[in-house]
C-alpha cells in the first residue's frame, strides 16, 4: 500500500511539473509575440530561439510558427540569412508560408540574384494571395523576371495584373510592349507605344512608332494617289491627284518634325532614310540630298 501510495505521489508531481512547465512555455510564447508586435525585433528573436532550444534540447522540433516566427524576428533585426534559414525549416516542416514570409523570401533572394528561389517565392505568392497587400509588387517583379527568360506570355499576363500608377510607368510599359511584339499582338502593342508617346515624347518605343505611323499615312495615301492618275493621265485625274496629294503635304511636315527628332536622338541610318524620302515628298533636294548621304554614311 506504501509502495504504490508513493507511486502516486510521483505520477502527481511529474505531472504538476510539466503543468508548470508547459505554463511558463506558454507565457514565454507570449511574452515573445508581444516583443515581435511591439517591433523589438532582437529581443524577440532571442525569446522566439530560446522557445525554439527547449524543444530541440529534447530531440523535439518546436511548433513550426516557432519556427517563422523567430526566422521574421531575425530578418527584421538585420540577421537575414539566420532569419531565411528559419523560415525555409518551417516550409520544409510543414509546407508553412503566409503572405509576410514570402515577401521576406522574395526580396531576399532577389537581393542574392538567385533568380531561380526569387521566381518560386513570387509564383507561389502570385497562387496564394492573388489579392494581398504585395501583389502590385510581386508582379511587377514577375514582369522583369519572365522578360528575362523570354517568357514572354507569362510576361504580358504579369503586366496586366499591375494597376496604376506603377502600371502608367515609362519602364514597365516598354516591357509590356516587347512582350505583345513578339507574342505577335500588334494592335495591342501599337496602344501601348502611343501611350508611351504621350507620356515621354522623346522614348525611342513611342517617338519611332508615332514617326513611323505618321510617315506611313501619308506615303500610302500620296502613292496611291500617283498611281491613280499614272492608270489615266487625263486632265481631270491630274487635278484629283493635286486635290488629294495636297492635305498631305502637312502630314509630311509632321513626320519630318518627328523623324528629326528621332534622328537626332538616336542617329539610326534608318531614320536619316526616311527623312529624305519625306524632304523628297516636300520637294527639298537639298537637304533630300544630305540625308540620303547621312544614311549611306552611317550603315
Amino acid at each position: 500500500m506504501l509502495k504504490h501510495t508513493l507511486l502516486l505521489y510521483i505520477v502527481v508531481a511529474v505531472a504538476l511539473c510539466g503543468c508548470g512547465a508547459s505554463k511558463k512555455l506558454v507565457a514565454e510564447r507570449q511574452t515573445a509575440n508581444r516583443l515581435f508586435y511591439e517591433k523589438k525585433y532582437d529581443s524577440a528573436a532571442t525569446a522566439f530561439e530560446n522557445i525554439i532550444r527547449h524543444y530541440e534540447d529534447k530531440n523535439i522540433s518546436a511548433p513550426t510558427d516557432v519556427y517563422a516566427s523567430a526566422g521574421k524576428s531575425l530578418y527584421y533585426s538585420g540577421k537575414q540569412d539566420e532569419g531565411i534559414e528559419l523560415l525555409n525549416k518551417a516550409t520544409n516542416k510543414a509546407d508553412y508560408d503566409d503572405e509576410l514570409t514570402l515577401i521576406m523570401k522574395i526580396k531576399y533572394y532577389g537581393g542574392k540574384d538567385n533568380h531561380t528561389k526569387e521566381l518560386d517565392n513570387l509564383e507561389k505568392y502570385q497562387n496564394m494571395y492573388r489579392n494581398g497587400d504585395e501583389i502590385q509588387y510581386v508582379s511587377i517583379r514577375l514582369l522583369k523576371r519572365y522578360m528575362q527568360m523570354n517568357e514572354y506570355a507569362k510576361a504580358q499576363k504579369a503586366y496586366e495584373q499591375i494597376k496604376d500608377p506603377e502600371a502608367s510607368e515609362i519602364e514597365l510599359m516598354e516591357l509590356y510592349h516587347t512582350a505583345l511584339t513578339k507574342n505577335g499582338q500588334k494592335d495591342k502593342a501599337d496602344l501601348v507605344a502611343q501611350k508611351i508617346f504621350n507620356a515621354d515624347p522623346t522614348n525611342f518605343i513611342g517617338l519611332s512608332y508615332t514617326a513611323r505611323k505618321t510617315f506611313d499615312h501619308a506615303e500610302t495615301a500620296y502613292v496611291a494617289a500617283i498611281k491613280e492618275y499614272e492608270a489615266k493621265k487625263t486632265n481631270a485625274a491630274y487635278r484629283t491627284m493635286v486635290q488629294k496629294t495636297k492635305p498631305l503635304i502637312e502630314e509630311f511636315k509632321k513626320a519630318k518634325t518627328l523623324y528629326t527628332k528621332l534622328y537626332n536622338l538616336y542617329k539610326r541610318p534608318v531614320d536619316a532614310e526616311i527623312l529624305s524620302r519625306i524632304y523628297t515628298r516636300l520637294n527639298d533636294k537639298k537637304n533630300a540630298a544630305t540625308y540620303a548621304k547621312l544614311a549611306k554614311s552611317q550603315k
